[in-house]
């Protein structure tokens, strides 16, 4: 999520990771970008955690039948969760 937004960066090991830590201490311009990117993507998933929470209590507590279908509603996007 953090990189498709912009606002992280992959790295495959520790070396890496110290590079990149490195430059963005070199380049503060680049890393305010990156957080204020990932800032960004972050806010926009905000409450995720609690609607997902939601589906499995529902389905813990059996008021989402097994076969039914749950769903996880988020501004344009829907997860839907099908119930074995």
């Amino acid at each position: 999520m953090l990189e498709a937004s912009g606002g992280g960066i992959g790295v495959k090991d520790e070396m890496e990771l110290a590079d990149r830590a490195l430059h963005l201490l070199k380049h503060p311009a680049k890393a305010r970008r990156l957080g204020r990117l990932a800032k960004k993507a972050l806010l926009s998933h905000q409450g995720a955690a609690r609607r997902h929470a939601r589906v499995v209590s529902d389905v813990l507590l059996n008021r989402t039948a097994t076969g039914q279908t749950a769903r996880v509603q988020h501004k344009d996007e829907q997860i839907n969760y099908n119930i074995l």
